[in-house]
């Protein structure tokens, strides 16, 4: 019954998450972004894909010891 409750609405929703998504990747192309994710770093503090990756290596290196 948990699992039926849950997936109420399934078939509608997958739907508009799909369009969602669509959405989402031409308003990206529309402003000169390769993808969401990328426009969502610019607006947000790190502002490019390599800020991240060189974020990540150097946090990877200082955890390492711990």
């Amino acid at each position: 019954m948990e699992k039926a409750f849950n997936s109420r609405c399934m078939d509608t929703n997958v739907e508009i998450i799909e369009e969602l998504v669509r959405l989402r990747a031409q308003a990206a192309k529309l402003l000169g972004y390769a993808s969401h994710a990328e426009y969502i770093l610019d607006v947000r503090m790190a502002k490019d894909p390599t800020n991240v990756d060189t974020f990540l290596s150097e946090l990877a290196v200082k955890m390492k010891p711990l």
